[in-house]
């Protein structure tokens, strides 16, 4: 609390970092309305969003804006500065749907899907490295596959390994699909929009 002594106020420490952080809450929200409400291009404004969101973490998250197309019920990317390139060219184009990433499953449901551990969160077992430390992909693919709604879903192994054995094994544990690396996101894209219209 603010302490006032004829007609001066007073702050602690604590009240000024308090106060110091709600400032700057509200410069942050003020310039993302400002962004918003301006006559400048969509991308700019949401890379001001963008960029609020990272400086009010304190360097902690990475944020990101993803779009929606509706006409082709898929993702575009939109806007995510620390982001690199080839993650941006991977998003284009992938439907919206369960098990392809937090991504697209948050626009199939609507709703906020937070991802703390990829290798054990259920919106990216369609994406499943082939090489995870406490569980391989090849058992991802099982128990996915063992379960009645994991006989819908469409899986693709995207590997360093690929001798015939290994499509073989591949196969035998549920894969739908093996691309051998480097794939790229032309590819892959190719690969989803194919797999989505079946």
């Amino acid at each position: 609390m603010p302490h006032v002594t004829e007609g001066v106020t007073y702050y602690s420490g604590r009240d000024m970092t308090e106060r110091t952080s709600a400032d700057e809450l509200l410069n942050a929200q003020n310039l993302a309305l400002e962004a918003v409400a301006a006559p400048i291009p969509l991308e700019q404004a949401l890379a001001v969003l963008a960029q609020v969101v990272e400086q009010q973490s304190g360097g902690s998250a990475v944020a990101a804006i993803i779009l929606v197309d509706e006409e082709t019920a898929s993702l575009r990317s939109g806007v995510g500065p620390g982001l690199p390139t080839w993650y941006h060219d991977a998003l284009e184009g992938v439907p919206i749907a369960e098990g392809v990433g937090a991504c697209a499953w948050a626009a199939a449901c609507n709703s906020v899907i937070v991802t703390p551990d990829i290798a054990n969160a259920p919106s990216w077992q369609g994406l499943s490295h082939l090489g995870l430390p406490r569980m391989d992909g090849y058992e991802v693919a099982r128990r996915i596959r063992a379960k009645p709604a994991g006989r819908k879903v469409t899986l693709c192994a995207i590997t360093g390994w690929g001798q015939d054995g290994d499509k073989l094994r591949a196969q035998v544990a549920g894969f739908d699909q093996h691309l051998t690396k480097p794939v790229s996101a032309a590819q892959l894209s190719a690969l989803i929009t194919a797999e989505s219209r079946n």
